[in-house]
Protein backbone atom coordinates (compact mmCIF):
# COMPACT_ATOMS: atom_id res chain seq x y z
CA UNK A 1 0.00 0.00 0.00
CA UNK A 2 3.06 2.24 -0.01
CA UNK A 3 3.42 2.63 3.75
CA UNK A 4 6.91 2.65 5.23
CA UNK A 5 7.12 0.19 8.10
CA UNK A 6 9.76 -1.17 10.46
CA UNK A 7 9.26 -4.52 12.17
CA UNK A 8 11.05 -5.92 15.22
CA UNK A 9 11.48 -9.69 15.47
CA UNK A 10 13.65 -11.77 17.80
CA UNK A 11 13.76 -14.95 15.69
CA UNK A 12 16.21 -15.06 12.77
CA UNK A 13 14.16 -17.86 11.22
CA UNK A 14 11.01 -15.77 11.25
CA UNK A 15 12.86 -12.83 9.70
CA UNK A 16 14.08 -15.11 6.89
CA UNK A 17 10.51 -16.22 6.24
CA UNK A 18 9.30 -12.62 6.29
CA UNK A 19 11.74 -11.70 3.52
CA UNK A 20 9.50 -13.63 1.13
CA UNK A 21 6.94 -10.87 1.64
CA UNK A 22 8.80 -7.70 2.54
CA UNK A 23 12.00 -5.96 1.50
CA UNK A 24 15.19 -6.96 3.38
CA UNK A 25 15.92 -4.44 6.09
CA UNK A 26 12.27 -3.72 6.76
CA UNK A 27 12.45 -6.05 9.76
CA UNK A 28 15.27 -5.68 12.26
CA UNK A 29 16.33 -8.42 14.63
CA UNK A 30 15.89 -7.39 18.22
CA UNK A 31 13.93 -7.52 21.44
CA UNK A 32 10.92 -5.32 22.17
CA UNK A 33 12.30 -4.87 25.69
CA UNK A 34 15.33 -3.06 24.25
CA UNK A 35 14.06 -0.85 21.44
CA UNK A 36 16.56 1.85 22.37
CA UNK A 37 19.44 -0.51 21.51
CA UNK A 38 17.99 -0.86 17.99
CA UNK A 39 18.16 2.86 17.34
CA UNK A 40 14.37 3.18 17.48
CA UNK A 41 14.20 5.57 20.42
CA UNK A 42 13.19 9.02 19.16
CA UNK A 43 12.49 7.49 15.74
CA UNK A 44 9.32 9.56 15.47
CA UNK A 45 6.90 6.85 14.34
CA UNK A 46 3.29 7.90 13.96
CA UNK A 47 2.04 4.43 14.85
CA UNK A 48 3.38 1.50 16.87
CA UNK A 49 1.54 -1.83 16.67
CA UNK A 50 1.82 -4.66 19.20
CA UNK A 51 -0.60 -7.17 17.66
CA UNK A 52 -1.61 -10.79 18.23
CA UNK A 53 -0.99 -10.99 21.99
CA UNK A 54 2.68 -9.96 21.70
CA UNK A 55 2.67 -8.38 25.17
CA UNK A 56 1.77 -11.78 26.63
CA UNK A 57 5.35 -12.91 25.99
CA UNK A 58 6.59 -10.52 28.67
CA UNK A 59 6.60 -12.44 31.93
CA UNK A 60 7.47 -9.86 34.60
CA UNK A 61 6.75 -6.23 35.41
CA UNK A 62 10.20 -4.97 34.42
CA UNK A 63 9.92 -6.47 30.94
CA UNK A 64 6.39 -5.14 30.48
CA UNK A 65 7.41 -1.64 31.56
CA UNK A 66 10.50 -1.69 29.31
CA UNK A 67 8.45 -2.61 26.25
CA UNK A 68 5.81 0.06 26.87
CA UNK A 69 8.44 2.71 27.63
CA UNK A 70 10.27 1.75 24.43
CA UNK A 71 7.07 2.14 22.42
CA UNK A 72 6.53 5.54 24.01
CA UNK A 73 10.06 6.65 23.10
CA UNK A 74 9.71 5.46 19.49
CA UNK A 75 6.53 7.46 18.86
CA UNK A 76 6.31 11.03 17.68
CA UNK A 77 4.37 13.41 19.93
CA UNK A 78 0.70 12.56 19.53
CA UNK A 79 1.61 9.15 18.02
CA UNK A 80 -0.65 6.15 18.49
CA UNK A 81 0.03 2.78 20.13
CA UNK A 82 -2.42 0.02 19.19
CA UNK A 83 -2.44 -3.47 20.69
CA UNK A 84 -4.67 -6.45 21.30
CA UNK A 85 -4.78 -9.22 23.91
CA UNK A 86 -7.25 -12.00 24.47
CA UNK A 87 -9.53 -11.91 27.48
CA UNK A 88 -8.38 -14.67 29.85
CA UNK A 89 -11.04 -17.37 29.86
CA UNK A 90 -9.92 -20.93 30.33
CA UNK A 91 -11.21 -24.32 29.39
CA UNK A 92 -10.58 -27.46 31.44
CA UNK A 93 -6.98 -27.67 32.61
CA UNK A 94 -4.94 -30.87 32.24
CA UNK A 95 -7.42 -32.31 29.74
CA UNK A 96 -6.35 -33.17 26.20
CA UNK A 97 -8.96 -31.76 23.86
CA UNK A 98 -9.29 -31.39 20.11
CA UNK A 99 -9.31 -27.96 18.52
CA UNK A 100 -11.36 -28.55 15.36
CA UNK A 101 -11.49 -24.90 14.28
CA UNK A 102 -7.69 -24.90 13.75
CA UNK A 103 -7.12 -28.46 12.57
CA UNK A 104 -7.71 -27.85 8.87
CA UNK A 105 -5.02 -25.17 8.76
CA UNK A 106 -2.45 -27.96 8.43
CA UNK A 107 -4.32 -29.59 5.55
CA UNK A 108 -7.15 -32.07 5.02
CA UNK A 109 -7.31 -34.84 7.59
CA UNK A 110 -5.12 -33.04 10.11
CA UNK A 111 -6.05 -32.86 13.78
CA UNK A 112 -4.87 -30.41 16.43
CA UNK A 113 -5.00 -31.27 20.13
CA UNK A 114 -4.46 -28.94 23.08
CA UNK A 115 -3.41 -29.51 26.69
CA UNK A 116 -3.22 -26.47 28.97
CA UNK A 117 -1.74 -25.68 32.39
CA UNK A 118 -2.73 -22.61 34.41
CA UNK A 119 -0.69 -20.93 37.13
CA UNK A 120 -3.09 -18.33 38.61
CA UNK A 121 -0.53 -16.90 41.03
CA UNK A 122 1.83 -15.98 38.18
CA UNK A 123 -0.99 -15.31 35.67
CA UNK A 124 0.67 -17.81 33.34
CA UNK A 125 -1.00 -20.07 30.82
CA UNK A 126 1.07 -22.82 29.15
CA UNK A 127 -0.50 -24.43 26.08
CA UNK A 128 0.87 -27.68 24.67
CA UNK A 129 -0.16 -28.39 21.07
CA UNK A 130 -0.07 -31.75 19.31
CA UNK A 131 -0.58 -31.64 15.55
CA UNK A 132 -1.28 -34.90 13.70
CA UNK A 133 -0.83 -34.70 9.93
CA UNK A 134 -1.52 -37.72 7.66
CA UNK A 135 1.30 -38.72 5.31
CA UNK A 136 1.01 -40.11 1.80
CA UNK A 137 1.80 -43.62 3.03
CA UNK A 138 -1.17 -43.60 5.41
CA UNK A 139 0.71 -42.86 8.62
CA UNK A 140 0.36 -39.90 10.99
CA UNK A 141 3.20 -37.51 11.60
CA UNK A 142 2.95 -35.78 14.99
CA UNK A 143 4.49 -32.41 15.76
CA UNK A 144 4.41 -30.87 19.20
CA UNK A 145 5.11 -27.36 20.46
CA UNK A 146 4.35 -25.31 23.55
CA UNK A 147 3.34 -21.71 24.08
CA UNK A 148 3.76 -19.86 27.39
CA UNK A 149 1.81 -16.64 27.93
CA UNK A 150 1.33 -14.25 30.79
CA UNK A 151 -2.16 -12.87 30.51
CA UNK A 152 -3.30 -9.37 31.42
CA UNK A 153 -6.44 -8.14 33.11
CA UNK A 154 -8.19 -5.03 31.86
CA UNK A 155 -7.35 -2.54 34.60
CA UNK A 156 -3.85 -3.95 35.04
CA UNK A 157 -3.21 -3.13 31.38
CA UNK A 158 -4.75 0.33 31.56
CA UNK A 159 -2.69 1.13 34.68
CA UNK A 160 0.52 -0.01 32.94
CA UNK A 161 -0.23 2.21 29.94
CA UNK A 162 -0.86 5.20 32.20
CA UNK A 163 2.35 4.53 34.12
CA UNK A 164 4.27 4.55 30.81
CA UNK A 165 2.86 8.00 30.06
CA UNK A 166 0.13 7.14 27.55
CA UNK A 167 -3.17 8.98 27.47
CA UNK A 168 -6.45 8.90 25.55
CA UNK A 169 -6.77 5.18 26.28
CA UNK A 170 -9.62 3.59 24.32
CA UNK A 171 -10.78 0.02 24.92
CA UNK A 172 -12.77 -2.00 22.39
CA UNK A 173 -14.15 -5.52 22.27
CA UNK A 174 -12.87 -6.25 18.76
CA UNK A 175 -11.02 -4.90 15.73
CA UNK A 176 -14.29 -3.39 14.51
CA UNK A 177 -14.18 -1.04 17.54
CA UNK A 178 -17.22 -2.71 19.03
CA UNK A 179 -18.05 -2.02 22.65
CA UNK A 180 -16.11 -4.01 25.24
CA UNK A 181 -18.51 -6.20 27.25
CA UNK A 182 -18.36 -9.20 29.57
CA UNK A 183 -18.75 -11.38 26.46
CA UNK A 184 -15.83 -9.90 24.51
CA UNK A 185 -13.08 -12.34 23.57
CA UNK A 186 -10.43 -9.67 22.98
CA UNK A 187 -9.22 -6.40 24.43
CA UNK A 188 -8.27 -4.03 21.62
CA UNK A 189 -6.71 -0.82 22.90
CA UNK A 190 -5.42 2.39 21.41
CA UNK A 191 -3.61 5.13 23.32
CA UNK A 192 -1.51 8.16 22.49
CA UNK A 193 1.77 9.71 23.43
CA UNK A 194 1.03 13.21 24.69
CA UNK A 195 1.40 15.89 22.05
CA UNK A 196 4.30 18.28 22.41
CA UNK A 197 3.42 21.48 24.20
CA UNK A 198 3.96 24.70 22.33
CA UNK A 199 6.99 26.69 23.38
CA UNK A 200 6.17 29.82 25.31
CA UNK A 201 7.30 32.94 23.45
Amino acid sequence: AGSQVTGVELSAEMIARAHDRVEPGTIVRGDIRNLDQLGLADAGFGLVLAPFNVLMHLYNLDDQDAALQGAMAALEPGGLLALDLYVPRFGPMGVLRQVPEWSELAGPGSQLFLLQEHDPLQQLLTSHYLLDVPTQDGLLRRRSFSLRQRYWLRFELERALRAAGFGQIRLYGGFDRSRFTEHSGHMVLTCRKPAARAQAS
